[in-house]
C-alpha cells in the first residue's frame, strides 16, 4: 500500500511540473502577442520630420533619461552600472536611428570610442530579440521622440 501511495505522489508531482511548465510557456507566449514588437516585424516609424543633431540630442537624451528615471548626469560619467549602461545603449540606438549621427560622432558625444557604440548597439539588438520588454521600450521611447 505504501509504494502505491508513493507512486500516485510521484505521478503527482510530475503532473503539477508539466501543467506549471506549460502554464509559463503560455503566459510567455501571451506576453509576446499581446506586445507584438519583434525585430523581424519592425516597421520603421513615420517621423513628422527628421531630427538635426543637436535637437536630437536633447529630445532622445532627456526621454531616455526621464523613462528610465536616471539623472542626465549619470549617463555621462564613467559607471558600469546595469540601469546606466542600458540607457546609454538605448540612446546610442535612437541617436544613430533617429538623428542620423554617426557612431563616431555618438562615441565623442559620452567621451567614447565608436567601437564601444557599435557593441552596446549590438548588445540591445541581442537583448530586443529574447527580452520583450527591452522591445516594448525601443518601440514606446520612438514613438514618444516622434510624436
Amino acid at each position: 500500500m505504501n509504494i502505491y501511495r508513493f507512486y500516485i505522489e510521484v505521478e503527482g508531482t510530475k503532473i503539477k511540473k508539466t501543467v506549471k511548465a506549460e502554464t509559463e510557456e503560455a503566459a510567455l507566449e501571451s506576453i509576446k502577442n499581446q506586445i507584438k514588437i519583434y525585430p523581424s516585424q519592425r516597421k520603421p516609424i513615420p517621423t513628422k520630420r527628421p531630427l538635426s543633431e543637436e535637437e536630437g540630442k536633447k529630445i532622445i537624451i532627456g526621454q531616455v533619461t526621464e523613462y528610465l528615471g536616471i539623472p542626465e548626469e549619470k549617463i555621462y560619467r564613467k559607471t558600469r552600472k546595469t540601469e546606466v549602461v542600458y540607457a546609454r545603449f538605448l540612446i546610442y540606438r535612437l541617436l544613430y536611428d533617429n538623428a542620423r549621427i554617426t557612431k563616431r560622432g555618438i562615441g565623442e558625444l559620452f567621451g567614447k570610442d565608436h567601437t564601444t557604440v557599435i557593441h552596446g548597439m549590438k548588445a540591445l539588438s541581442d537583448l530586443e530579440e529574447t527580452d520583450p520588454k527591452v522591445a516594448f521600450d525601443i518601440e514606446f521611447l520612438n514613438q514618444k521622440i516622434c510624436a
